[in-house]
């Protein structure tokens, strides 16, 4: 399956809702902000809201690109750009164009997000996925300063709270205000991942085509956010911009042992995209960091046959000692299976 040829055969530029008349399309935006939505019925009013209330001293676009959903979204997202035609490009999308189906109907690949960004006008471009939602005026007013001030930056993102379904804070903020000032090529595959409500990059399509021909993944933001520190550094705002809706996209809603072997995932996938030894020896130690934390778990929901399992894999991947930090016990079980595998593999 030729993933790059259906995504641009796929991008329809032209199949925009009221046309290419109305008063967004005849600005010159300095930053796009691009919306993927799919069944948020509940959270898409207050994630384009929040877009709407951005106090900026520059033209925006909002691209929403709304993938056929069946409760309601499509309506509200008609609604809006009805309202705002002067700053609201809606494209109505159709699933069996935009999204890839394995022989089960599962959905395994879509280009709705991607479609969005393939449009977008402006310098820089600013993500806020349909169930999420942006809480301070200032946020884009504050990014494109510091994105000014700094052309050497690649982007930048800022500090979060995380939300249930109900809008209920859960955490008022996820990161430290020492957290690592910037991710660069390197830190960014081995530990880095910009939450994608919070991030601000500069408008570079031969990036976003090359992002749009990785597949197999479920967390496209490290996909994304991996590509672009290969072009410069992303710095990290204190500011808390946004709210992150836990429980309602299709990466969070993963039992946590889930997210991990998905990341594991991920970070196989990137290895054949970045291939210099100290790109590799990052995505290694990330993978085996992950291998790791699946493994003590296991040792302490006493699940050996899933120890034997994760440490045959995490061994085959990396190559790398097991973590010679954790107590003694786990480690001796650990050598034990390890010495086993690589006994009968002889």
């Amino acid at each position: 399956m030729d993933i790059q040829k259906i995504y641009e055969e796929g991008f329809n530029p032209d199949e925009e809702y009221l046309g290419k008349d109305k008063g967004v399309n005849q600005i010159e935006p300095l930053v796009s902000v691009c919306t993927a939505t799919y069944q948020h019925v509940k959270y898409i009013e207050d994630c384009i809201e929040g877009i709407l209330m951005q106090k900026t001293e520059f033209p925006i676009e909002i691209i929403i690109g709304e993938d056929e959903s069946t409760d309601g979204t499509r309506e509200i997202c008609k609604k809006y750009a009805e309202k705002y035609p002067d700053k609201i490009r809606l494209f109505l999308r159709d699933r069996d164009t935009s999204c890839v189906f394995d022989e089960n109907g599962k959905r395994i690949f879509g280009f709705n997000g991607k479609w969005a960004r393939k449009s977008a006008r402006g310098k820089y471009i600013a993500l806020c996925e349909g169930d999420d939602h942006w809480t301070d005026p200032q946020k884009l007013q504050k990014q494109v300063k510091f994105m000014k001030e700094n052309e050497d930056y690649i982007g930048c993102f800022t500090n979060y709270r995380m939300v249930n379904e109900k809008g209920e804070v859960l955490l008022s903020k996820t990161r430290p205000d020492d957290h690592i000032p910037y991710y660069d090529r390197l830190s960014m595959l081995e530990g880095g991942v910009p939450q994608t409500c919070t991030v601000m990059y500069k408008n570079l399509p031969e990036v976003f085509d090359q992002v749009a021909k990785v597949v197999n993944v479920v967390n496209g933001d490290q996909v994304l956010a991996a590509f672009m520190a290969q072009e410069g550094k992303i710095k990290f705002l204190k500011d808390v911009t946004a709210d992150r809706r836990v429980g309602s996209g299709t990466f969070s809603t993963l039992h946590k042992s889930k997210q991990k072997l998905a990341g594991i995932k991920t970070f196989t996938v990137l290895k054949k995209y970045f291939k210099k030894p100290e790109e590799l020896e990052c995505l290694n130690r990330r993978i085996n960091k992950l291998y790791i934390e699946l493994i003590l778990t296991s040792v302490k929901n006493f699940n050996i046959n899933n120890v034997i399992i994760y440490e045959r894999e995490r061994l085959a991947k990396t190559g790398l000692p097991f973590n010679n930090k954790i107590s003694t016990i786990v480690s001796f079980i650990v050598k034990g299976i390890t010495f086993r595998i690589k006994r009968n593999a002889k």
